[in-house]
Parts: C-alpha cells; sequence; structure tokens
C-alpha cells in the first residue's frame, strides 16, 4: 500500500511540477511541489524502513525443519544389512531374515560354509552363499590358498569382474575392495574367482579371526548384494587340521 502511494505522489509531483512550469500555472506548480512532494519523500522514508524490517525478521526467524533438511546434500542410502538369526526357525516379520549355515566342513582339500537365507530374495528366489577354501601345498612348502565364493540365484550372466568386501562385524578388519572374477556356472550360480594371491591372503585372515562378516558385492560402483555371513573358530580348526595333514603328505 505504501509503495503505491509513493508511485502515485510521486508521478502527480513530478507531472504536476512539469505542467505547471510549461504553463505557468502557479497554483498547480506550488501543490504538486509543496504538497505531493513532501508525500512522496515522507512515503519514501516510510517504505525504506518498513523494507528494513522485513529483512531483519526474516534473518531472525528460524526455518521450518523441512526447509533446513532440503538444504543439507542428498545422501545415498546404504544397502540394507539384515541380521542373520541362528539356524534354528524364528518367526519373521517383514524386515527380518532368517540365515541357515551348515558350519565349516572340510570337503577333501577344501574347507566349506554353506548359508541359506529366508525372507531374502537375490533375482527370482531364495538366496544362498557358499564359501570354498582349497588349500594346496607348494612346491617348497608354503601353503597356497585358492578361495570362491557361489552365490545363488546368478548375480552375472556372463564372465567379467566385480568387486567384492569382506568386513568383520565385530572388530574394523575388512579385506577392502577386492576384484572377483565372475563366470556362470550350471545350477542358476554364479562364481566368484578371487584371482590374487594377496587378495585371497586377505579373505583368508579374515576367515581366521572366526567373527561374524557382511558380505558385500559391487557392480558398476553399486552395490548389487549385501548379506551377513556367519563365521566362528571351526574354520581355524578345520585348517589346522588340514594343513597338518597336507605337510605330512610325501
Amino acid at each position: 500500500m505504501v509503495r503505491t502511494l509513493f508511485f502515485i505522489c510521486l508521478v502527480i509531483w513530478l507531472g504536476g511540477g512539469l505542467i505547471g512550469l510549461s504553463s505557468g500555472n502557479l497554483l498547480i506548480r506550488e501543490i504538486s511541489i509543496n504538497i505531493f512532494g513532501s508525500l512522496t519523500i515522507i512515503l519514501g522514508l516510510v517504505w525504506i524502513g518498513i523494507s528494513i524490517g522485513k529483512r531483519a525478521n526474516k534473518g531472525d526467524t528460524p526455518q521450518p525443519a523441512q526447509q533446513a533438511q532440503a538444504q543439507q546434500p542428498a545422501q545415498s542410502q546404504p544397502p540394507v544389512t539384515p541380521a542373520a538369526s541362528g539356524p534354528s526357525p524364528n518367526q519373521l516379520s517383514d524386515d527380518e531374515m532368517l540365515a541357515k549355515w551348515s558350519g565349516w566342513v572340510r570337503r577333501r582339500d577344501e574347507l566349506v560354509m554353506e548359508y541359506d537365507f529366508q525372507g531374502v530374495h537375490v533375482g527370482d528366489g531364495a538366496g544362498k552363499v557358499q564359501i570354498i577354501v582349497n588349500v594346496q601345498r607348494g612346491s617348497f612348502g608354503p601353503l597356497h590358498k585358492l578361495i570362491n565364493f557361489m552365490v545363488v540365484p546368478q548375480i552375472a550372466t556372463e564372465a567379467g569382474y566385480f568387486a567384492m568386501v569382506l568386513r568383520s562385524q565385530a572388530s574394523e578388519a575388512t579385506t577392502g575392495f577386492i576384484p572377483v572374477r565372475t563366470a556362470p556356472v550350471p545350477g542358476n550360480a554364479t562364481l566368484l574367482n578371487v584371482e590374487e594371491r594377496e587378495n585371497a591372503d586377505k579373505v583368508f585372515q579374515l576367515l581366521l579371526l572366526g567373527q561374524e562378516m557382511d558380505f558385500t558385492i559391487w557392480a558398476q560402483k553399486q552395490p548389487i548384494l549385501r548379506l551377513p555371513l556367519h563365521n566362528d573358530d571351526g574354520f581355524k580348526r578345520q585348517f589346522e587340521a588340514l594343513a597338518a595333514e597336507l605337510r605330512a603328505r610325501p
């Protein structure tokens, strides 16, 4: 309202002054300059004061919580990590998952743990994961570990590479990102092979801890699978027995 009156008075002040000056009508000129000129100045000062007051109030007014949250940078959501339960069946809610594991078993020169997940789905079926650690004796005595992971159903339809992370739930121990070679295999499964010996040793050392683990597979910078994997000291005991037998072989 003040702004509108300011512009009306300004137009009358300037227009009336020009008309009075050009026509020689002193009355119009005096009214325009003395009355409307003064009103224009007063309204202009009032308008400036109101504008300054509004800016001060706006700066002191706390912003709504939703607006403050909107100003924060968007954060990517971490992949869901359901907690594995024990082998005995439990009543599942929508956000829970039942994980059954075989325990570490020996299969000739291999140590194997198999997991069966219920309540979580990978692709078109229930998730299954198998860890296979093959132990071989080198020519000069050291033992070499060949490590593979089997995932059912298939998460890769052709040979290629994914990235894998194995992390302890009880400590800061982790393998970090490890490249694994993928290959589809019969039985609607994908084989993940840890190719480099250094990376295989990282996985092996984490398994020796006997701690619960998080298993994550990344493809094209995105996590495509994350599951909790049970682990215990059974791996260490089975490995020590197998290692002793391998070293005793002629």
